[in-house]
């Protein structure tokens, strides 16, 4: 399978007119296929104005990268954004699993989230897998099939990301 790359983007980002063209100048440059690249906003997207934000999504959507709103749930992330902004994938953050297994609300939570994403078209990733039995009991009980967490790698600087590709790209 193709590594995808996921960058966080920062509001000084999203406020940069120049942007779009840097990061396609880097990927040109680099010989990066942007079907591996997987841009995530942070809650502060909200703060920036949401039609210059649709229409650089518009942007990337037409250049194959992938968009996604992390730590769903949390701070300004709120249900608006999976509704108004043309994102890929929600990444749900990992305070909706923390005793998922046990906790009746934060199952009722979790239940809402991935259903209101999948009736949307929004594929889904779990924050904060840290162990085998985690990811099997979301994937068995809510469908999701995409999970980020220690589990798979701790956070990697980008010397120690290129030795993991190596391994295992």
């Amino acid at each position: 399978p193709d590594i995808v790359v996921n960058i966080n983007l920062a509001y000084a980002q999203l406020q940069n007119i120049n942007f779009r063209n840097d990061l396609c100048d880097i990927m040109t440059e680099e010989g990066f296929d942007p079907k591996n690249l997987k841009l995530e906003l942070t809650e502060r997207c909200k703060l920036v104005d949401m039609e210059n934000l649709r229409n650089d999504l518009a942007f990337f959507k037409s250049m194959n990268i992938q968009t996604a709103l992390d730590d769903f749930g949390t701070g300004y992330s709120a249900l608006d954004l999976m509704v108004e902004l043309p994102i890929d994938q929600i990444k749900i953050d990992k305070t909706f699993i923390n005793d998922v297994e046990v906790d009746l609300s934060r199952q009722s939570i979790l239940k809402a989230i991935t259903s209101c994403a999948n009736e949307l078209g929004k594929s889904i990733c779990v924050e904060g897998i840290e162990t085998k039995e985690k990811q099997d009991y979301i994937s068995n009980n809510y469908g999701v099939t995409r999970f980020q967490g220690y589990y798979y790698s701790k956070p990697l600087d980008i010397e120690s990301f290129k030795e993991w590709l190596k391994d295992n790209g």
